[in-house]
């Protein structure tokens, strides 16, 4: 996957969740290499309805051993995703910020 390859480049880490109709994805990194990736994931026609949770400041990294984790909502255990969802759907839109990300690091842990 060529965003893994570029992501350590740029010193980026991250996780990525993602189904056929959403995505919940952080980022990790230099501001300026979040940034510009961030901007990159905006302007790509193939991503709608992009929407920012959080943008902080980190005292250290989540995934700082993952390029960026990439996993299946398919993958995922029924009885975690229905842990962090509110309805009968995952929507990462009904999550605070840190929900989302007690989400992606339970779904990572449980692939790594």
């Amino acid at each position: 996957m060529s965003s893994r390859r570029n992501n350590k480049s740029l010193g980026v880490t991250g996780s990525l969740c993602y189904s056929a109709k959403v995505f919940l994805q952080i980022l990790e990194g230099p501001a300026k290499a979040v940034n510009e990736l961030y901007r990159r994931i905006i302007m790509d026609r193939r991503h709608v309805d992009v929407t920012l949770i959080e943008y902080r400041p980190i005292a250290y990294r989540d995934f700082a051993n993952w390029s960026m984790a990439c996993i299946s909502l398919q993958e995922v255990d029924r009885v975690l995703v229905k842990k962090f969802s509110t309805g009968r759907a995952f929507n990462p839109f009904e999550m605070s910020p840190e929900q989302a990300r007690q989400f992606l690091l339970a779904v990572t842990a449980e692939h790594a």
